[in-house]
C-alpha cells in the first residue's frame, strides 16, 4: 500500500486536503470517497468500505472540502461550493487516466455523486455507491434521471429515511437499497457497538456484492 496526495485547488481556490491510498500490483480503477458534512473518510461507514475497495484492487481518494479544509461548519449556504469540490476532484484525477472511476458519498456527498453523474458524461457507466443518501424532493428531483447503476444504504432511524420519498425515487430511478432496521444517520444503533458492527458488515457485503456484480 502506498501513500500519497493528489493536488486538489478546491472551490474556494485552496488546495484540498486529501489522501490517495494506491494499491501495490497496480489498480482495476479509482474510487473516489466524498464524506458528509460533520463526517471524515476515516469514520466507520467510509472507512470499512474503504478498505473494501482496496480489497478489490481499486485505489482509493479520501477528501475533504473547501470547508472542512479551513475548519469550518457547514451551513447550506456552502452547498455549491462543495458540488464545485466535487468537480475539482473529479478534473484533478482525469490526467492519470485510470480505466474505470467509482464513486461513493456519504449524506453531502451522496448530493456530490448526483451532480457529478449528471454533469460529466464520461461517468456514464461508473457505478456509484450513496450511503444515507439526504432523500428529498430537491434530491430525488436531481437523481431521478440518472443512468448508472447505484446502491443505496440508509437506516430507519435516519432522520432522512422517509418512505414517501423513497417510494417516488423508486418509482423514478432503478437502484439497488439496502435498509438497516435501527440504524442511525452513521450507519450505527445508539448504545449497541455489537450490533453497529453487524451493519456495517451488512453494509460492506452489499458494497462488495455490487463491485462484483
Amino acid at each position: 500500500m502506498k501513500f500519497s496526495s493528489v493536488e486538489i485547488q478546491g472551490g474556494r481556490g485552496k488546495l484540498l486536503k486529501n489522501t490517495l491510498f494506491s494499491v501495490e500490483d497496480g489498480g482495476k480503477g479509482l474510487a473516489l470517497l466524498f464524506p458528509g458534512a460533520g463526517y471524515t473518510c476515516d469514520m466507520p461507514a467510509l472507512y470499512y468500505p474503504r478498505n473494501i475497495l482496496l480489497s478489490q484492487k481499486y485505489d482509493v481518494l479520501s477528501l475533504e472540502y473547501s470547508f472542512q479544509t479551513v475548519g469550518e461548519v457547514f451551513n447550506t449556504d456552502l452547498v455549491a461550493e462543495v458540488l464545485l469540490d466535487g468537480e475539482k476532484t473529479l478534473e484533478s484525477i482525469q490526467a492519470r487516466e485510470y480505466p474505470e472511476i467509482f464513486l461513493v458519498g456519504k449524506s453531502l456527498g451522496t448530493r456530490v455523486l448526483t451532480h457529478l453523474l449528471n454533469k460529466y458524461e464520461q461517468l456514464n457507466r461508473t457505478k456509484a455507491v450513496y450511503l444515507t443518501p439526504v432523500f428529498s424532493k430537491e434530491f430525488n428531483a436531481a437523481t431521478a434521471g440518472l443512468k448508472q447503476e447505484i446502491l443505496m444504504a440508509i437506516g430507519t432511524e435516519d432522520p432522512f429515511y422517509n418512505l414517501d420519498m423513497i417510494q417516488e425515487l423508486q418509482s423514478q430511478l432503478d437502484f439497488k437499497l439496502l435498509v438497516l432496521e435501527g440504524a442511525d444517520h452513521g450507519l450505527e444503533v445508539k448504545k449497541d457497538c455489537l450490533r453497529s458492527l453487524e451493519i456495517m458488515k451488512a453494509v460492506c457485503e452489499e458494497i462488495q456484492k455490487f463491485i462484483t456484480e
